[in-house]
């Protein structure tokens, strides 16, 4: 699902999956979004290489626990975004977090003040 509001994108994805993921990155009309939800709390089965880099957001939001994200389990994705120089906020890290559209202007407010790097080696 993506969500248009003042000039900005969201896309929500869902448990989108690899076979998935791979179909709308190759068939998809423009899934460009400033923020992308991450797909399948950021572990393994989710979305490939190939759909994040066709979203090509600014930020991505993971809701997922501190353990899982610093996990194998999340180790491409992870990889993948930190290589890209694409911020992550994961909720297990920063709490809740909130997303304000006003007049044009994006804020993505985080609950607590994470530690960075998240997860050592990131």
């Amino acid at each position: 699902m993506m969500m248009e509001h003042s000039g900005h994108r969201i896309l929500f994805t869902g448990d989108l999956n690899r076979k998935l993921g791979q179909y709308v990155s190759e068939r998809g009309s423009n899934i460009k979004a400033d923020i992308l939800k991450v797909p399948h709390h950021g572990t393994e089965g989710l979305a490939p290489n190939a759909f994040f880099a066709a979203v090509n957001a600014k930020f991505a939001l993971v809701p997922s626990p501190a353990g899982l994200w610093c996990s194998e389990r999340s180790a491409r994705p992870r990889s993948w975004f930190r290589d890209n120089q694409v911020p992550v906020l994961v909720n297990g890290f920063s709490g809740n977090v909130t997303v304000i559209i006003d007049e044009g202007n994006m804020e993505i407010l985080e609950q607590k003040e994470p530690t960075r790097p998240l997860c050592s080696g990131s």
